[in-house]
């Protein structure tokens, strides 16, 4: 929802769409039950070309030295996945991928049509049987990518079988070879085997893929619910065997999500060190559904993927650059999760949303080296697009012997778990010592070394303080700035709008958000109540408020904010018996609040 300010009468709307298929854009104002609309047209326009992606893969021929019995599109896209339909001049070329013994025959360029290259007559010779040959596409100024592999027939009445089990056996990596193994599952703590667990080269990336049985998975996953008499919450876990290629990916169709979510499922998925943990519901599959296109009964047309990707080394480089000027140090190595839904439409391309926000915290377990002292490690990390990153709220544990970094977070990205020590100089002889170095090493405290512990905090470091805790910090992020007193490039701008989009702050009826003004104890506990709803903290001493006798004196608007934080232990009061509702916060009694909605939301450690 985007808010938009009528100035005599006319109200203007700083739109972006990124995505340039069709789109439907509804319009509301306060207190009007029927608007009366105009007819709003809008002609969407691609971005710049940014890569190209197969839209319509190969099929083996049908015969020995036939054409592909399906050619080959590649589309030209740009950084938001639209096709760049006035790209009539991109020359994609063919190539052979792999080291089979064959030859591509055919024409092995095409050339963009309203943004799609279409190869019309690509073939094959081989002398003898040839498995897993692939195509690559290339063309200037774009990332190669590649097609699935297929096997090219051998001669009629041939008995030779070219790339045998013998040769195959001596290739030294036989991850690069697709094969096929029985994967199972463990739903509510028992194994079940439902599908297949496929390794092969796709987009240059070794990846192993676990392709579910939809007929088998249903009926285990109804067996489980019957015998669940206790109505506990369920779980199902994905447990892929492969450790060496570089993307593990779990493909599922949208009616067994529809089914997990009905059922309050947890989805896990485990490879190697690192667990995915992600709450059924969370996928939103409705929403998913609404937003491709397809009604509720053709759930099972949706695939869900999702994705862990050890990420390269020139990317892992870069990130350890990062930290290191930081004083920092990465005791993991970097991993991207990522998850989306997909169709594949009538004429063969495919249309793909991402899912990379979520209502509640997203676990991400891995399981630290042994060559890692666990007391050295400071908080889980998420990578920003430029290679800075920010705190996630993460929690230290053992397990068998072994101990584990759960990072909890409410998006989708590239994350790590890094050592950082910071020590505020100013607070060293402070009450506050220990919070509030724990909370300047977590990245949360953004000004260690112009920190004064007993100033009072103004509202726009406030709101900073408090979106860096909760995990949602992000440099360059773009948002709707609806307050007018704020500039878009001001110091604690990004945060004030990020807290603004969640519902944490809400700013004054002028429309104005003061970041400069000191915060009151009031104003504070509001937006702390407001960062419970987030984390799901529920008070359990909703009496603790009598305890109080300046309550009274808390405004009419603040009343029930202030009682729940009161409930859940998240600030204290300026004496036994006052909370001080119009007096001003400390920089340190705000960290102190802060580290106890993050300890008693199990958040963090204590």
């Amino acid at each position: 929802m985007i808010p938009v300010t009528f100035t005599d009468g006319v109200g203007t709307a700083n739109l972006k769409l990124n995505k340039a298929d069709g789109q439907t854009l509804g319009f509301s104002l306060e207190s009007v039950t029927t608007l009366t609309t105009n007819t709003l047209t809008i002609t969407p326009i691609h971005s710049t070309a940014a890569s190209i992606v197969v839209t319509q893969d190969v099929m083996a021929p049908t015969s020995n030295g036939s054409s592909f019995a399906q050619q080959p599109k590649v589309a030209v896209k740009d950084a938001f996945g639209n096709a760049c339909t006035g790209d009539n001049t991109t020359v994609v070329t063919a190539a052979r991928e792999d080291g089979g013994t064959w030859t591509l025959t055919g024409t092995t360029t095409a050339t963009a049509n309203a943004g799609v290259a279409t190869f019309t007559d690509l073939g094959a010779t081989n002398a003898a049987l040839v498995n897993n040959a692939q195509l690559g596409f290339t063309a200037t100024g774009f990332t190669k990518v590649t097609s699935m592999a297929v096997t090219l027939p051998a001669p009629a009445g041939s008995n030779d079988q070219g790339e045998s089990e013998k040769e195959q056996s001596t290739i030294t990596t036989p991850t690069t070879q697709p094969s096929q193994e029985s994967a199972s599952v463990i739903i509510n703590g028992k194994e079940q085997e439902v599908g297949k667990e496929i390794k092969k080269i796709e987009n240059g990336k070794l990846t192993v893929t676990i392709e579910v049985n939809n007929t088998v998975m249903t009926s285990k996953i109804n067996e489980t619910i019957k015998n669940n008499i206790a109505k506990t919450k369920n779980s199902i876990q994905v447990i892929i065997t492969d450790t060496k290629t570089d993307v593990a990916k779990v493909e599922l169709t949208g009616d067994i999500i529809k089914k997990l979510e009905e059922n309050i499922f947890n989805v896990s998925v485990k490879r190697d060190n690192v667990e995915y943990v992600i709450p059924a519901e969370e996928f939103t599959i409705d929403k998913v559904a609404e937003n491709l296109g397809v009604l509720e009964k053709d759930l099972e047309s949706i695939k869900i993927e999702v994705r862990i990707t050890k990420l390269d080394e020139t990317m892992v480089a870069k990130y350890n650059v990062k930290a290191k000027a930081n004083g920092a140090e990465l005791v993991f190595p970097p991993t991207a999760f990522e998850l989306d839904a997909k169709i594949t439409k009538d004429d063969g391309t495919t249309e793909k949303v991402e899912i990379s926000k979520f209502s509640n915290y997203v676990e991400r377990v891995m399981e630290i080296p042994v060559s890692v002292d666990p007391n050295k490690i400071t908080t889980g990390i998420v990578f920003n697009m430029d290679g800075t990153y920010s705190h996630i709220p993460t929690v230290i544990f053992q397990r068998n012997g072994k101990w584990y970094a759960k990072l909890n977070s409410l998006t989708n990205s590239n994350y790590s778990v890094i050592w950082n020590t910071v020590t505020v100089s100013s607070v060293e002889n402070h009450w506050s010592k220990d919070v509030v170095n724990d909370m300047a090493s977590r990245m949360i405290i953004f000004n260690p070394k112009t920190f004064v512990p007993d100033q009072k905090i103004t509202r726009g470091d406030f709101a900073e303080y408090i979106v860096r805790a909760l995990g949602l910090y992000r440099e360059n992020s773009e948002y709707v700035n609806k307050y007018v007193d704020m500039s878009v490039m001001g110091d604690r701008t990004s945060a004030i709008l990020i807290a603004s989009e969640i519902g944490i702050v809400t700013g004054y009826t002028d429309g104005t958000f003061r970041p400069e003004a000191l915060i009151t104890r009031e104003e504070a506990m509001t937006m702390y109540q407001k960062a419970m709803k987030i984390t799901n903290l529920v008070g359990i001493d909703p009496n603790s408020y009598q305890s109080y006798s300046d309550f009274s004196k808390v405004s009419s608007w603040a009343t029930n904010y202030v009682k729940e934080v009161l409930s859940a232990h998240v600030i204290s009061g300026t004496t036994a018996t006052t909370i001080s509702p119009k007096s001003n916060l400390t920089y340190a009694e705000a960290a102190q609040a802060i580290k106890n909605l993050l300890v008693k939301s199990e958040l963090i450690n204590k």
